[in-house]
Parts: structure tokens; C-alpha cells; sequence
């Protein structure tokens, strides 16, 4: 589920049904979308693929207000065309209304499995999952069995370039970032302990690894135990700095304190730098099994973990579950004593004060003097890790406003760049 700008959410997923709130559906599995407004009403609802199943896995808001959509179809009618055997990614956009924009089959003649895809500066879009084909569109250097493989479509939605990453065993990509110097970060999952992985700690650890804008690997680590170790998300926090979560059976390597009995996971919730090091790591959890779905930033150096429990009262669980051999929701609040600000150098620039904050209809950045620095702005990013917004300063001013009359409630964090240098922090909009 996505926070829209107006207040309203997009919920996603796969449907295989064709009744009840579900229309359309073109056989098999479908994409499903259905936008609501802000309190939960159906503005529209979409079902999009072919007569095989089509899966969608991950979304991301585009700058129009649109959707860009990215999973896995095996179908090659309806809406899917270009279909190159077996399961292909599927690359979707979808506009504010619901309707398709363009759609593109990535794929070879094995199975490849989309995973996320996102927009770029130019207009194109970065996708990334993992294939296990060695023809017709992917032409990379294959390292073994499933490779992690991400693709830059130009504008046009014709391939400009594409990667393999990985070793001999399987490696995949749930997650990109494209970040402001045309960099890429990508977050994923591997098992291999060869070729472009170095560092693998045991039975598959959560992967991270930047790419320059062509992609060519720049830097990869992998972070774990003995044991299997997944991450769900990965997301830019105000300091800079990136937190992952997911879950781990290891308590060994990187990973201390697991609460949970042999076979079981706890919640694991990490932080890194800029460049891959590991600030901190957390387990939290029962004896049994939980797991770590997202994570969102709260001010004063908070995050609210959002994931399930099938513990009783034990751990960290301090709470009595509702149903054995079930889930439960489980919302956990957590503090991080480390935040000092990364790379944050804004004692070498004039003060910049943000105000009001909490704010409704605007939001001023003033600053102390007068700047001549042509290259000024301020990114705005919502509780998702999405840009939502970009001030452009011009030069010999010291005041900037942001509209934020329609802007959805929450916490957001902006961030000023003057250079090489960088002042972070939070702004939270009340309605």
C-alpha cells in the first residue's frame, strides 16, 4: 500500500478472482490496483494482464502521479505483449486514473522474475528482479544459476543498458533506488559467496550494492549470519543514512541477540551508511516466529516496525497471542541512540530555520544571509522514501515556500543541498 499526494492510498497486489469487488480480470492472475480516497473509499479499481498468471510484486508513484508497475507474466494477450517464453517481467505505467500507459515484457526464453521498477530523471525507468535465461533479451555475463539482472529503459521503453550480478548460486534484486547523482542503490537477497559477492555470511543474507548510472557495480556487501537472513524493504531515513528490516534465523556473524527457538525468526532491523557499513543491527522478537514487513520514521529519532508475531508473551512480545499456529499484527516502537547526522555539514553554511513546524497549508526555509550558490535545493521525501517534492532556490534569496495545502498528513523529511554540503530534518504536516 502507497500514501498518494491527495491523501488517498493505492493498494496492490495479485487477484485470480473475478467477482465481488474484482472486475475484468483476464484469466488466471491479474495486477490488481484500487485507489482510494482518504478514508478508505474505492475511487477506481483495475485488473491488468493476459489469460496466463501475471503477479504483480512492486510499486512505485512516477512524477505525473502515476504508477509504475513491475512483477512477473507468463501471458502474451490481453493486455501483455512481447511475452519471450516461460515467466517474463512484466513492466507496467499506469496513470492517476487507472488506465495503461505502455507495458513492457523484459525476458528470455527461461523463467525471469521482475521484481521492482522505478523512474528515472530522463524519463525512463530502472527495473530490476532476477532471470534465469541467457538469450533473446538478456545479453549480459551470467555468473550461475539465477542472477540478479537490472535494466535501464531509455524514454521510449527500449533497453539502453542491462546487468547481471551475482555468483554461482541465486542472487535477486527486490528494490532500487535511483539517487540524485544518477547513481543506482538496489537492495536484494543472495546465497552466492563468489563472483560479485564477497561477503556472504551463511545460508542467504540481505545484499545491498550501488551501481554508477550505467550500471557497473561500485561497491556490493551483504549483511547476516550463519543462517537465513531476508530482507522486505529498504528506505533513506533523514540522516542520511538507509534502514532494511526483514528477518533472520541467525544469531551469529552480524547478527546478536535473536530471541526465537531453532527454526524460528525474529524481526532483524539494521541501519547503514551512505557506503554500505553497517551502523547497527537489532533482533526483536519471541520464540517463535516474527517477521519485520516496513518500518516508518518518526521524529525524534523513532521508527514504528510493522510486521507479524507468532509468539505469546515471551521476548519482546508483550502481548498475549490471539490464535495458535497463527499471526498476529504486531507494531513495535523503537529508538535510535545513534543518530548524529551522516555527512550532515550544515555547520558550514549560514542557519537554515524551518518553519511553522508542525505546518498545514505551507512551509518556509529561510535563511540567515543572502546565498550567490546558483546549485541550491531542498527534496522533500515522504514516509516511503519517495521524492514528493523539490524546491530549486534561486540565487540572492533567503526565502523559499512549500505548498503544502495538499499535501496528505504525516512526517516527511526534507533535505538541503548546497554543494557537497547537507542539512537534514523533519517536517510534520497536521490537517
Amino acid at each position: 500500500m502507497n500514501h498518494c499526494l491527495d491523501g488517498g492510498y493505492i493498494l496492490t497486489g495479485a487477484t485470480w478472482s473475478n467477482n465481488g469487488n474484482v472486475t475484468n480480470n483476464h484469466g488466471g492472475a491479474d495486477y490488481w490496483l484500487v485507489r482510494t480516497d482518504e478514508n478508505g473509499n474505492i475511487v477506481w479499481k483495475k485488473c491488468f494482464g493476459g489469460s496466463c498468471n501475471d503477479e504483480l510484486w512492486g510499486l512505485s508513484m512516477t512524477s505525473d502521479s502515476g504508477y509504475l508497475c513491475c512483477g512477473v507474466s507468463c501471458s502474451n494477450d490481453g493486455d501483455v505483449t512481447g511475452n519471450h517464453g516461460s515467466n517474463d517481467y512484466w513492466v507496467a505505467k499506469v496513470d492517476k486514473n487507472g488506465n495503461l500507459k505502455w507495458e513492457k515484457s523484459l525476458g528470455g526464453s527461461s523463467p525471469d522474475w521482475g521484481g521492482y521498477a522505478a523512474e528515472t530523471n530522463d524519463g525512463g525507468a530502472i527495473v530490476g528482479g532476477w532471470t534465469g535465461s541467457t538469450d533473446e533479451d538478456v545479453n549480459c555475463q551470467h555468473h550461475g544459476n539465477l542472477d540478479a539482472w537490472m535494466v535501464k529503459l531509455d524514454s521510449s521503453h527500449n533497453i539502453e543498458w542491462q546487468k547481471c550480478y551475482g555468483g554461482s548460486a541465486d542472487d535477486v534484486i527486490d528494490q532500487i533506488i535511483p539517487l540524485d547523482d544518477g547513481t543506482y542503490l538496489f537492495r536484494g537477497f543472495t546465497l552466492s559467496s563468489d563472483g560479485d559477492i564477497t561477503d556472504q555470511h551463511g545460508n542467504g543474507d540481505f545484499w545491498v550494492g550501488k551501481t554508477d548510472p550505467y550500471g557497473n557495480l561500485l561497491w556490493n556487501h551483504c549483511y547476516g549470519g550463519g543462517d537465513r537472513d531476508e530482507p522486505f524493504f529498504m528506505k533513506q531515513v533523514s540522516d542520511g543514512g538507509y534502514i532494511l528490516g526483514g528477518y533472520t534465523l541467525s544469531n551469529d556473524g552480524e547478527v546478536s541477540g535473536n530471541h526465537s527457538l531453532s527454526g524460528y525468526s525474529d524481526m532483524w532491523f539494521i541501519k547503514i551508511s551512505p557506503d554500505g557499513t553497517l551502523i547497527w543491527e537489532q533482533c526483536f522478537g519471541g520464540e517463535m516466529d516474527e517477521i519485520l514487513n516496513d518500518a516508518v520514521e518518526l521524529p525524534g529519532h523513532k521508527f514504528l516496525l510493522f510486521g507479524g508475531s507468532s509468539s505469546d508473551n515471551w521476548g519482546d512480545v508483550n502481548c498475549f497471542h490471539h490464535g495458535v499456529g497463527t499471526d498476529d499484527f504486531w507494531l513495535v516502537m523503537v529508538y535510535d541512540s545513534t543518530t548524529g547526522g551522516i555527512n550532515d555539514k550544515s555547520s558550514d553554511f549560514d542557519d537554515l530555520t524551518v518553519y511553522p513546524n508542525p505546518a498545514s497549508d505551507f512551509v518556509k526555509f529561510a535563511f540567515k544571509g543572502k546565498h550567490h550558490i546558483s546549485e541550491e535545493r531542498i527534496q522533500i521525501i515522504n514516509e516511503m522514501g519517495e521524492i514528493i517534492k523539490e524546491l530549486i532556490l534561486p540565487p540572492m534569496t533567503n526565502e523559499i515556500t512549500w505548498d503544502t495545502s495538499k499535501t496528505p498528513a504525516g512526517v516527511y523529511c526534507y533535505f538541503y543541498y548546497v554543494g557537497d554540503i547537507r542539512k537534514t530534518g523533519k517536517i510534520v504536516i497536521i490537517k
